[in-house]
């Protein structure tokens, strides 16, 4: 408990003459603003750089976030420790530390090419240990990300004893005002970096933004140290140690809540990432939101402060207490309407053909859930620096420790929560925990010197906050998972819906499988966040399709990978076909529990095969740190406009694919020719045709295909030999076998010379690792309402010379003879075209 006699008496008022000028301080607040921007910026361009390295993967996104965090704890530890006892002009020092993120972003943005020449090796060093690959993912995460966030963590404890140097009336006020403006930067870095920087200027272009901002701020800086009034600080005498705060006690409630509030918010925020893929989309613009309405509530909180004590010099303690109290209530209620979201946004949005109308409503939602939990708990921080127990003196050091302790309850909140909390109880409980965590710690925060009537009332809240938490009705699984927000619409569930399977991890979210009536029976659907993945019906003639339209070339069939597991139908028909070795990659362990439970009857149990190996690993991770290569690669994921999915996409990882390949091998993705505009179809086509020399594109099962090779496409006599002998696995019968292998290779649209024809045009742009442009190009198609399937397809179809395939020269038998029809009437046909002409 602290004792009247241990807080400091509150300093006079400095003579008007020694008061910072309105224009300094407004200036000094413009810069931290600008920095806010870019230190989100860089924390985003960070995060999809390294996933090329690291992987897709949660331990690997959970690394980058805690280093990042990391970054923080050392810079305001090391500015407090160390810098502070040895820079005598603050606002110098801060010039300085944002001078060190522009040169560490432009050495970034010249560098990125190599460093993944030089970290790739050192990654592969921990193949065959879990423990390992985690430790050199730390080491290489902290070698990209430390030299610009060390420097990042130390600028705002810079910048608080910059004001103290200034002799404000009020230095709390200023400090709590100066963090909104950090915030409020934040929040634009969080809308332009998707709708601006990141789709015009790329990953490089970003990271150069952020270097000419951050050397103008540095520069400015340095100009305001001189023209400001910042009082030269004395240098400490030697072996002296940094001022303490006003005591021990308050020392300890201010770290202490400080790394309360960023152990709430980061496991707060885990468990608002995990839901905003399920219930408003799985796109980088629905993250986006999800990030721009938690800054805005942080920035809201922080205003908050502001406007709810004016003019106080000081602001009581069990203010605090008060404020978890709000925080845990407003979680409580605004938990029970995530399971609405999904039904919501069909009902408001089922006529909107528009992709900025769509992100709008998608905001708004966002908002709604967002802005209030977030707002409670973002006033927390902010009100430690006007805390009766915050030092006048020695402010700069206090808020170094402060940054650093909420830094490190950040990095525990999101790793207990992502790794721990979540897997084990789920989202939901894991909100009501949450909630009930912060009602709890709110009552001995609370009751610090508070009156007998305060202490009894407090307890009156807390109870009430418990029973909010507590009372909420469970949630609907079906309604949650629907699947109504991707299209705004109804998808594979309605009320006649069975949920046969649910499995939530924080890798894949929410893997349901869902069975609905049909007239040949039940139907069992797979899905990721209400997503289609695959089914047990329909679908298994197209799934078959995938594996054995790029075996149609291959030469060999000794090793076989496939990327994706789905319903597991590809990689049995690849297996199916006599590949003694077949390796899988899978990401979600949900999707592997739904394959191996509930679609046994489409895979013959692959994953119990002796010739299967499960890797449950981002598929290019794998392919980059494993020295393996393969007759077959296929590539099937989920949709292109997914978060992240575009690292399989790219040219890079197309070269990366290509030097996994042996001499005669083929590689294959599947890519959706629905909901997606003609342009980008077109740059994922060309951008394989620029780095493999044969390159074709087939429309199996209503669904695109890329089949890659560095050898000419030519029907192979090993597969005409295979599929005869083993049509009967993968479900063609001998009766139907020809007619089969006609309509397959009549599936083709364009010819590797089409392909070569467009990859020579300009007009197309390539995909890749540096400029991301399927990821921020793709979903802008998720509600049109148009056909553009066919549109698509006529579209490509007018650059295609629709020769016969090629058949080896020693390919003989029924099969060589009827590929021979095959042709350009066939294939028009087929797809229910007339004839065109090619221009």
């Amino acid at each position: 408990m602290l004792a009247k006699s241990e807080i400091s008496a509150d300093p006079p008022d400095p003579p008007r003459s020694r008061r910072a000028t309105p224009i300094g301080l407004i200036v000094l607040a413009s810069l931290f603003a600008l920095t806010g921007g870019t230190a989100l910026l860089a924390e985003q361009v960070f995060e999809k750089l390294l996933s090329t390295l690291l992987g897709a993967s949660t331990p690997a996104a959970a690394t980058v976030l805690a280093v990042y965090f990391g970054g923080l704890t050392a810079g305001g530890l090391l500015y407090g420790q160390v810098l502070r006892r040895r820079v005598r002009r603050p606002l110098k020092a801060y010039a300085l530390l944002e001078g060190t993120v522009a040169v560490w972003a432009l050495f970034l943005c010249l560098a990125f090419d190599r460093l993944i020449g030089v970290f790739a090796p050192f990654l592969a060093l921990g193949n065959e240990s879990g423990a390992l690959l985690q430790v050199c993912r730390v080491v290489v995460a902290g070698c990209w990300i430390l030299p610009a966030t060390i420097p990042m963590g130390a600028s705002f404890p810079s910048i608080v004893d910059a004001l103290e140097g200034l002799a404000l009336a009020n230095p709390g006020r200023a400090i709590s005002g100066l963090y909104a403006c950090n915030l409020l930067g934040a929040i634009g870095g969080a809308f332009l970096g998707p709708f601006v920087a990141f789709p015009t200027l790329g990953m490089d272009g970003t990271l150069l933004l952020v270097f000419s901002v951050n050397a103008l701020v540095s520069l400015a800086a340095f100009t305001l140290a001189r023209t400001h009034p910042d009082r030269e600080r004395p240098a400490p005498a030697a072996g002296s140690s940094p001022e303490p705060p006003a005591s021990t006690d308050g020392a300890a409630l201010l770290t202490g809540v400080a790394f309360l509030s960023g152990y709430l918010f980061f496991s707060l925020e885990v468990v608002w990432t995990q839901l905003i893929g399920t219930v408003i989309g799985n796109s980088v613009y629905a993250f986006a939101a999800m990030l721009a309405m938690v800054l805005a509530g942080l920035g809201l909180g922080a205003a908050l402060i502001s406007l709810r004590f004016p003019n106080e010099r000081h602001i009581p303690s069990r203010e605090l207490g008060r404020t978890l109290l709000a925080g845990a209530i407003v979680a409580a209620l605004m938990s029970g309407l995530w399971p609405s979201v999904p039904g919501a946004l069909a009902r408001m949005g089922g006529s909107i053909d528009s992709f900025a109308a769509a992100e709008a409503l998608r905001w708004a939602v966002a908002a709604v859930l967002l802005i209030p939990p977030a707002t409670a708990f973002g006033m927390i921080f902010p009100a430690l620096f006007r805390l009766d127990v915050f030092p006048v003196s020695g402010s700069g050091a206090t808020a170094g420790t402060l940054v650093a302790a909420n830094s490190v309850g950040s990095i525990l909140g999101a790793l207990s929560t992502g790794f721990g909390l979540i897997p084990a109880v789920g989202s939901e409980l894991s909100l009501r925990l949450l909630a009930s965590l912060a009602a709890l710690l709110a009552l001995p925060i609370g009751l610090i010197r508070a009156a007998a009537a305060a202490r009894r009332g407090m307890l009156v809240f807390s109870a009430a906050a418990l029973a909010a938490v507590w009372i909420q009705p469970k949630w609907n699984r079906l309604a949650l998972t629907s699947g109504e927000q991707v299209y705004f619409g109804k998808a594979f569930v309605d009320s006649a819906s069975l949920l046969r399977y649910f499995r939530e991890d924080t890798v894949g979210g929410f893997t349901t499988v869902v069975e609905n009536p049909s007239e040949s029976g039940p139907v069992r659907t797979l899905l990721t966040n209400g997503k289609f993945q695959g089914n047990d019906s329909g679908e298994m003639e197209g799934q078959t399709g995938f594996a054995l339209t790029p075996m149609l070339f291959a030469e060999k069939f000794d090793q076989g990978l496939s990327i994706g597991l789905g319903t597991g139908r590809t990689a049995y028909a690849i297996a199916a076909m006599g590949v003694p070795s077949v390796d899988i990659a899978e990401i979600a362990p949900g999707i592997v529990g739904a394959a191996d439970d509930w679609f046994s009857h489409v895979n013959r149990r692959i994953l119990r095969a002796p010739q299967a190996r499960l890797f449950l690993e981002d598929g290019r991770n794998l392919l980059l740190l494993r020295e393996k290569s393969y007759d077959l690669i296929t590539v099937e994921i989920s949709s292109v406009w997914f978060a992240g999915a575009t690292n399989l996409y790219s040219r890079e990882f197309y070269e990366l694919a290509r030097r996994r390949l042996k001499t005669g091998g083929v590689f294959q993705q599947w890519i959706q020719v629905h909901h997606i505009g003609f342009e980008e179809l077109s740059s994922a086509i060309v951008t394989v045709g620029r780095v493999f020399p044969h390159v074709s594109f087939w429309v199996v099962g209503g669904q695109g295909l890329i089949i890659a090779s560095d050898q000419p496409q030519q029907i192979q006599p090993g597969f005409l030999a295979r599929i005869e002998r083993y049509h009967d696995s993968v479900g063609w019968s001998g009766e139907s076998l020809a007619k089969r292998f006609e309509d397959l290779l009549a599936s083709r649209l364009l010819a590797p010379e089409d392909v070569s024809r467009m990859s020579r045009l300009p007009r197309f742009r390539s995909n890749t690792d540096r400029n991301r442009y399927l990821e921020y190009a793709t979903p802008r198609y998720n509600n049109a309402r148009e056909d553009v399937t066919r549109r698509n397809i006529r579209a490509l179809a007018r650059f295609g010379s629709y020769p016969p395939p090629l058949l080896a020269p020693d390919a003989k038998g029924p099969l060589a003879e009827a590929a021979r029809k095959v042709g350009l009437e066939q294939y028009l046909r087929r797809h229910g075209f007339r004839l065109v002409q090619r221009p």
